[in-house]
């Protein structure tokens, strides 16, 4: 919706270096930086700590109490008494309930470890379509370099042609035309590639280039 007249500075420029990180070395990165997995690892960890408190309750509860008490007013007199209680209780009746919550507790352990490799599993995917998508967006800007080379060539080639008699108007023209194309794709194709390279940086939760 700019005036097409109107010169305006991009805030960055268009990204044409290929990266020089390996695949691998990138989902290694991204289980280290991204949110998910440590969102996970606290859920397991969590879990772990449930499953200790649940298996606590199978244990008589310790109930220890100390009591001093002064009987005279004066300091001299030492009247006092100090008194230790020791008690040891035990719910005979919720065997079954402790047994129960326990075994809810492992399965929800084993959910969390199933969700911390699925969660593994997904950001690899992630970082493998990200970085395939890369090396075929710098194919292709590669291959519109050459395109580029060659309609330049071609239509200096016609120009010439035309300069000396031996071409005419339409064959220039067209020559032209695909030389302006060539370069339309060219920076079509540095624009994919630089979006590849943020969808990369996004799912490796990284700066790359």
């Amino acid at each position: 919706g700019k005036p097409l007249n109107e010169i305006y500075n991009l805030e960055e420029e268009f990204k044409t270096d290929f990266i020089t990180y390996k695949m691998s070395e990138l989902q290694d990165i991204a289980l280290e930086k991204r949110a998910l997995i440590d969102k996970q690892l606290n859920e397991l960890e969590y879990t772990k700590y449930t499953i200790k408190e649940q298996k606590s309750n199978f244990w008589p509860k310790v109930d220890l109490q100390l009591a001093y008490n002064r009987y005279d007013n004066k300091a001299e007199m030492e009247e006092h008494e100090a008194i230790f209680y020791a008690g040891l209780t035990y719910n005979i009746f919720d065997g079954p309930g402790r047994y129960y919550k326990v075994t809810a507790q492992k399965e929800a352990l084993y959910a969390s470890q199933k969700n911390l490799m699925e969660a593994k599993r997904t950001i690899r995917l992630e970082v493998n379509n990200a970085y395939r998508d890369i090396e075929r967006s710098y194919a292709n800007y590669n291959t519109a370099i050459h395109l580029v080379r060659e309609g330049k060539i071609n239509y200096e080639q016609a120009l010439n042609e035309y300069r000396v008699g031996k071409g005419d108007i339409i064959a220039l023209l067209q020559a032209e035309i695909n030389y302006a194309r060539s370069r339309i794709t060219l920076i079509q194709q540095k624009m994919n590639y630089s979006i590849a390279i943020s969808s990369l940086e996004r799912a490796v939760n990284m700066k790359i280039l």
